[in-house]
């Protein structure tokens, strides 16, 4: 497949995955996985949620964001999210591609609202550092 053909690919899926994208979802799904899932890729939905809520952030990153949070809700994943030990490997590699691509529009303030919100799941004593990559 040539390059054009895998933007093609890559587009279709994020467009679809965006589809499945709900803020209550979102909310449902990190509420009820965010330990099994961990600090980190915890981290990284709730920074993406917050980056694709500002309205400075482009509709593109927004989309893209959307398609990597609509992988995470999706119930059937490459990887089922109830194996153990690698259940939301792939989760986190797709928000993590996500937040690459959209790193320059992603804020401190955004970075600062998710660790608020990791608090709640985590307990107050988190640092931005245990969580960052």
């Amino acid at each position: 497949m040539n390059y054009k053909g895998i933007i093609k690919y890559a587009g279709e899926e994020i467009i679809k995955f965006s589809s499945h994208f709900t803020e209550k979802g979102f909310w449902e799904k990190l509420g009820k996985f965010s330990q099994k899932a961990g600090m980190k890729l915890s981290f990284y939905a709730l920074t993406l949620f917050y980056t694709m809520m500002d309205e400075d952030t482009p509709n593109s990153s927004k989309l893209m964001i959307m398609g990597a949070l609509g992988y995470f809700i999706f119930p059937v994943d490459l990887i089922p999210d109830i194996a153990p030990g690698v259940g939301f490997t792939d989760d986190l590699v797709a928000l993590t591609g996500a937040f690459v691509n959209v790193a320059m529009h992603v804020k401190p303030e955004h970075k600062e609202n998710a660790l608020n919100k990791m608090r709640q799941f985590f307990g107050d004593t988190i640092t931005l550092e245990e969580v960052e990559l």
